[in-house]
């Protein structure tokens, strides 16, 4: 054999035994020995080869971040040595794993926990597939032996799915504040027909909103309506016409309802008069509170307010109507108030002191709960995840409404053993007769994880603060949907 020849032979087997020891690296495990695509295109690799392991893909991490659109630089793609750590960022997106450990972060907070955790295979980071692509938006689709077989963004599956001929249509409405409705559509919508205030109508059987804004959000679903303030817990009903899908399909009318709110702050700054509260102050008496100095011949007149106990059909008598002292609460003297009742205050003709003007139908009404005496003081009850970002807390008695809808008395943190991280409490209102808040977090609650939340300087309807011993609620984190 020439020399030559005896050159190549060990080159080449040098190289064999390189290959053979970074399958030995990888435990043994198969080389993947098809490979998937992205957004219809198969992914290569240029920093190493892809393995199957419990059978799961893993491949090298900038492989794959580059094949997911992220930019092939360290200011996208960070390696930090001393936390075994990489950061991907790619628009708004910030993704964190570390070398074996389960949880992938997105923008902070846990988002997923991969099948199998990260690890350094001859000097490269591995990781999971499904996780990371879906984590940034991606489809991830498997064969029938559950291999990874493609991976696609929203547009590329939209742009290879047959032709769309189906209009959109309305699915929800919810009042977020008082000026505030959001309107949720059942696939994404063209942003200037969504964006066009006429295309919307929205009414009660007493009166028609202006709506001055329509604002498509990132979801391309969703769409804020900015109107005047509602009336609280009248029944609105929110009608669209015109808008388009993505498609270009225009929409038949389609109509849902709502229930209009105005929220505590809302009515407290309001440049018109505003029923701020109704506190029971004994068996014979309550207290109603307004924004601003009442006029006292109106505010003094019992016929105009009336009090109903909602859940027996009664109608209580009032006697007597007494401004207090600070001019902007009334005492009102009535027949016996029942225990256990759900009550609602409506006033009607009283009158601003500074302006003159009568109170309006969207701010003349506050709804409030009377329970038997509790000798164990107010506390929470319950507290539930309804989703991902609503947390629901039922209270033993009715609460202040200045205290309950303040966001900053709540926290809301995961347990002892899972580290201090919280959840932004970003807004707080009180809902059902004034004995639960619902309060709106932010994303990112791990499924099944127990969190605890913790309530400060919350009182009671006659303005007692929360016992110590009686601070705490808990409850079960869930899952965006």
């Amino acid at each position: 054999m020439s020399e030559m020849k005896k050159k190549k032979s060990f080159l080449v087997s040098v190289a064999l035994l390189t290959l053979l020891a970074s399958v030995t690296v990888a435990n043994g495990e198969d080389r993947m020995t098809d490979t998937f695509s992205v957004d219809g295109k198969a992914i290569t690799y240029e920093y190493g080869q892809p393995f199957v392991q419990m059978n799961v893909d893993l491949v090298p991490v900038r492989d794959l971040l580059i094949a997911l659109g992220v930019p092939n630089d360290d200011a996208h793609i960070v390696w930090n040595g001393e936390e075994q750590s990489v950061t991907a960022i790619s628009g708004k997106l910030t993704l964190k794993m570390a070398l074996d450990q389960a949880d992938l972060y997105k923008n902070g907070s846990k988002a997923a926990k991969f099948a199998t955790a990260p690890k350094m295979v001859d000097g490269r980071v591995y990781i999971s597939v499904k996780e990371v692509a879906e984590a940034l938006g991606y489809k991830v689709e498997r064969d029938k032996n559950g291999r990874i077989i493609s991976v696609g963004s929203a547009d590329y599956i939209r742009s290879q799915s047959p032709s769309d001929k189906v209009a959109p249509y309305l699915i929800s409405a919810v009042a977020l504040t008082g000026s505030v409705i959001e309107v949720e559509f059942n696939e994404k919508i063209d942003k200037v027909s969504a964006e066009t205030a006429a295309n919307y109508s929205i009414q009660s059987s007493q009166e028609s909103l202006t709506i001055s804004k329509a604002e498509l959000k990132d979801d391309q679903t969703t769409v804020k309506l900015t109107v005047p303030r509602q009336s609280t817990g009248a029944a609105y009903k929110v009608s669209v016409e015109g808008v388009k899908d993505t498609s270009g399909n225009v929409n038949d009318r389609t109509t849902v309802t709502f229930v209009g709110i105005t929220t505590l702050a809302e009515r407290e700054h309001s440049p018109n008069l505003a029923l701020l509260s109704v506190v029971s102050n004994g068996p014979n008496t309550v207290i109603a509170t307004f924004n601003q100095d009442l006029d006292r011949i109106s505010a003094e007149q019992p016929q105009n307010y009336s009090l109903n106990m909602t859940n027996k059909k009664l109608m209580l008598n009032i006697f007597k109507a007494e401004l207090m002292d600070n001019n902007r609460a009334v005492m009102l003297t009535t027949s016996s108030q029942p225990v256990d009742g759900d009550y609602k205050l409506v006033v009607t003709n009283v009158r601003s002191s500074a302006k003159g003007s009568a109170i309006e139908t969207a701010d003349n009404s506050y709804q409030f709960s009377l329970t038997p005496q509790d000798t164990l003081g107010l506390r929470p009850l319950s507290a539930i995840a309804v989703s991902n970002s609503i947390v629901q807390i039922q209270f033993s008695e009715s609460l202040d409404p200045k205290s309950a809808e303040t966001a900053a008395n709540y926290r809301i943190a995961l347990e002892s053993g899972h580290g201090e991280e919280t959840l932004t409490v970003a807004g707080a209102e009180l809902i059902e007769g004034g004995k639960k808040v619902r309060l709106t977090v932010s994303w990112g609650m791990e499924e099944g994880a127990v969190y605890k939340v913790t309530l400060n300087n919350i009182k009671n309807a006659n303005g007692i603060l929360i016992d110590r011993d009686n601070q705490y609620s808990r409850f079960f984190g869930v899952s965006p949907q």
